[in-house]
């Protein structure tokens, strides 16, 4: 086992970061912006489309009954959805430019149910643009109850569903 290996018990506390490079496993520097400067949009369409469908398979393995607002779960389940909203940043500046009328479609219908929860969103520390894209306020989101956090980010919530839906959609061409 190599030294950046890193195992995780059932009590770790494990950073946005973490997961935001889980969800990246295929091209780490993809994550951020100046590993996207010189890559092809098809390239990032595909990439990113795989970070979401991650996160999406990630989140919908949360027993969200399970969870409280003081276990290492609740603080995990949190920074899950943190590395969310750069995923889903770059999801739609990636499939955003793509000239594929389909994508576009599926764009609008993820930016029209993000829209949909924007009081929810709001609620637990997240703020849309108006550009579409996302913004976290960190301490709003660590102080959120996890009951909130859970109503919106659980394999149960419509908005889940909605992404899981659109998402799976889009048209990856390498």
């Amino acid at each position: 086992m190599s030294s950046s290996t890193l195992i995780a018990s059932a009590n770790s506390t494990l950073t946005a970061s973490y997961y935001l490079g889980k969800y990246y496993n295929s091209n780490r520097a993809y994550k951020t912006s100046s590993g996207r400067e010189d890559v092809s949009n098809n390239i990032l369409i595909s990439t990113d489309s795989i970070a979401i469908k991650k996160f999406l398979r990630d989140i919908k393995k949360i027993d969200t009954g399970s969870l409280s607002d003081d276990d290492d779960k609740s603080t995990n389940h949190k920074n899950k959805v943190s590395a969310f909203v750069s995923v889903y940043n770059n999801f739609l500046s990636s499939c955003g430019k793509s000239s594929d009328h389909y994508n576009s479609n599926r764009i609008t219908n993820i930016k029209k149910l993000t829209k949909a929860q924007k009081k929810a969103l709001e609620d637990i520390g997240i703020s849309i643009n108006s550009d579409s894209t996302l913004e976290l306020n960190t301490d709003k989101l660590k102080n959120a109850d996890i009951d909130d956090v859970s109503a919106l980010f659980s394999r149960d919530s419509d908005y889940i569903k909605g992404l899981t839906k659109y998402s799976s959609r889009i048209n990856i061409t390498v």
